[in-house]
């Protein structure tokens, strides 16, 4: 995909949050790697699992453009009609790495047409069917609870507390 998708969370909270987490120096990275590894499988799977199947063979085409306007993501916009599951069947979670200060979630759609897809860069007249997008939307707040509830668990293990 051309664009990265981030996720932000407040930098004053973050901050804060960070200076105190300091203290625990770098036991912190695998428990936050864990929960970007967590949050990647789970945007894969939505990616994969929240899209209209037409299906392969004769007709196929012609039911999916039937329902083009029937079929939509939470966003109101049109879900992407899977043909062959060769796009789905690409996207695939990858494992968080740090670099430097940072640490990195990635999901690759590993087709050459994933772009266009998401995007709708086929043609002037034919939309995107974004997939990449709704999936991390549904993932975001899921994440911020999962990683926050690790985080205490991990405080409230060493003695610190959990608020």
């Amino acid at each position: 995909m051309a664009d990265d998708f981030k996720i932000y969370v407040d930098e004053k909270d973050l901050k804060e949050c960070a200076q105190w987490l300091d203290k625990f120096g770098t036991e912190m990275t695998p428990l936050i790697q864990w929960s970007m590894d967590w949050a990647t499988v789970q945007i894969a799977n939505h990616a994969k699992s929240n899209h209209f199947f037409v299906g392969v063979g004769k007709g196929s085409t012609d039911v999916a453009r039937a329902n083009v306007f029937t079929f939509t993501n939470p966003d109101g916009t049109p879900r992407f009609k899977v043909h062959t599951g060769n796009l789905r069947n690409s996207i695939q979670p990858m494992r968080a790495t740090k670099e430097g200060n940072v640490i990195i979630g990635q999901v690759n759609a590993g087709m050459e047409y994933a772009q266009k897809v998401e995007e709708g860069l086929f043609g002037v007249r034919e939309g995107g069917f974004p997939f990449m997008r709704p999936a991390l939307e549904a993932v975001r707040e899921p994440f911020l609870k999962h990683l926050i509830s690790n985080i205490k668990s991990f405080v409230k293990e060493r003695g610190g507390k959990d608020s």
